[in-house]
Order: structure tokens, then sequence, then C-alpha cells
């Protein structure tokens, strides 16, 4: 019985703290939530020095888009992350009437690793945060900024070409005889293996 009693006060005297929700960090009392619409798990390019446009959208207690609210991106000040225009680790915007805001082009600092970009949304006495997870990395720059499913690089390519032709070329050399007839005959339909009928 004490327990509960220390577990009770321990509650009442603990801070607010943010909560887990979907794919936004809500704190209670501001009932706002902040939606990435794109550049979670973005994949940006040091060599190309490239990166996707990070958009969220911001929406209330009754999952209604918030025109106007103040949305602040913050990158990390260490290790892999970026800045936005100026060299800056900040940038603020106004969402639009859909509640939606996209943070000017991110520039990959020239460290590889993953980092977390803090997002944060006020309207009037209300507010919410997030995070969006990226990646800084030594490839070439990925459609939407996010890793190509299904797609060789140029080399992958090369090489499997060279491949395909150098057993082309040995399927026909091996299949000659010293009288130059071919043992393999290879004619639209079925296919046959063996000395011609």
């Amino acid at each position: 019985m004490r327990w509960i009693t220390s577990l009770l006060a321990a509650s009442l005297v603990a801070p607010s703290l943010p909560a887990q929700q979907g794919n936004s960090l809500v704190n209670k009392d501001a009932r706002l939530k902040i939606f990435v619409l794109q550049g979670a798990g973005a994949y940006n390019s040091l060599r190309d020095r490239a990166s996707v446009q990070t958009v969220v959208e911001v929406r209330d207690e009754l999952n209604q888009p918030v025109r106007g609210a103040g949305v602040v991106f913050q990158l990390p000040a260490d290790g892999p992350g970026g800045h936005f225009d100026g060299q800056k680790l900040e940038w603020t915007g106004k969402t639009d009437s859909n509640g939606q805001v996209a943070a000017s082009a991110l520039l990959p600092n020239g460290r590889a690793g993953r980092f977390n970009i803090q997002v944060s949304a006020t309207h009037g006495q209300r507010a919410g945060y997030s995070y969006i997870s990226q990646t800084n990395g030594n490839g070439p720059a990925l459609e939407g900024g996010t890793r190509r499913k299904g797609k060789l690089p140029g080399w992958a390519k090369a090489a499997l070409i060279v491949g395909g032709a150098a057993a082309a070329g040995g399927i026909v050399w091996g299949v000659r005889r010293g009288d130059g007839r071919p043992d393999v005959v290879l004619q639209p339909g079925t296919i046959s293996l063996g000395s011609p009928r």
C-alpha cells in the first residue's frame, strides 16, 4: 500500500513529458501533432552534396491542419548533419493553409552517419515536437533521397553485360565442331540440344 502512495505522489510531482504518438511526439497539454511528409529516412550524398527537401504537416487535437503555425527545424551542432541556407543550423517557417511547411534545402556537412533534425511547432498556446532521422553517406545522390531498391549501380550493370557477352562467346565457341557445323541449334520456339536431325 505504501508503494502505491509513493507512486501517486511521484506522478503528481513529475513534470509533463512529451508522449509518443505515431510518427510524432506530442505534448499532451499542447495538442499539436507534427507529421513528417517527406525527408524521413532520407539519404544525403556527401559526394554530390545533395539532399531531400524536408516537409512536415502540423495538425491540431481534432486532426485538422493548422494554418500559420511557426515551425523550427534544428540540426545538430556536432557530428553528422548539415546546415540550411546561410550556414545556419536552424530554419524557421510558417505552415500554409494545408498545415504544411517545407524547410529550405539542407546541405550535408561532410560527416557521414545518422542524425536527427529536431522539429517544433507552435500556434498560440499550443506546441508540438518531433524529429526526423536522416543519414549522410559517401555514395551518390539517390532518387527521392531514399535508397533505391531494385536498381543496380553502373559498375554492376557493366559487369553483367561483359559477363553475359563472355558467356555467349564461350557457348558459341564451345558448341562448334571441328568441321564448322554447330552441335546446338537455336530456333524460335522449342530449344533442342544435339546434332541437327
